[in-house]
């Protein structure tokens, strides 16, 4: 499996899968067949929306953690839309289909510009898209921390940035800033490129 899967096919099954993040986006029917050995393995599910095609998934998904091989305690955590009836729907039917199972989940309601860790110094940001009416939908992005030059230092020639780095230290000359590693936006409607880089 690559860094980065994925399968698509509306009305029936969406998901996302970034192996090293332990991220899956949305969770459509079929997917811990598709995952296989590998359904022990994400550790946060982020769903766009809760249209049928996205979550249908996870009371599978949700059996085949705890009663499969792999780690059936290990926690996960769900991401979803603030207000989501569809996410509402599911998460009741996941408690009805397993009545007295204890699952290791945490169901967080995201709204837009909220923030989850992920492992490696990155962070899933939620953002507001536009997908039906009647169900609140959010894009992610996956941001991850990385360093540049001040503004007031990207005119110095490099000795002279290395100079100033080495009599006052290397946060004297360099800022952190947040990059987006990639961006989800399920399938709502297309995005403009600055919402996608925040």
């Amino acid at each position: 499996m690559t860094n980065l899967s994925g399968f698509s096919r509306a009305l029936y099954s969406n998901w996302l899968w970034h192996r090293p993040l332990q991220l899956l986006v949305d969770a459509g029917e079929g997917l811990p067949l598709a995952l296989g050995t590998n359904v022990c393995t994400p550790s946060v599910v982020a769903i766009t929306h809760g249209h049928s095609d996205h979550v249908l998934g996870l009371p599978g998904f949700a059996g085949a953690r705890r009663f499969g091989k792999g780690a059936p305690n290990k926690p996960w955590t769900v991401l979803y839309p603030a207000g989501s009836n569809g996410v509402d729907a599911i998460r009741q039917t996941i408690d009805s289909l397993w009545r007295g199972v204890e699952f290791p989940i945490s169901w967080i309601a995201m709204s837009p510009g909220d923030t989850h860790r992920l492992p490696s110094k990155r962070v899933l940001q939620a953002f507001d898209v536009t997908h039906v009416p009647s169900e609140h939908a959010m894009g992610y992005r996956v941001l991850e921390t990385r360093r540049r030059l001040k503004p007031e230092h990207r005119h110095l020639a490099p000795t002279d940035v290395e100079r100033l780095a080495r009599q006052h230290g290397r946060d004297h000359v360099m800022e952190e800033f947040q990059h987006p590693m990639f961006v989800h936006s399920g399938d709502a409607m297309p995005i403009d490129v600055a919402l996608a880089h925040g």
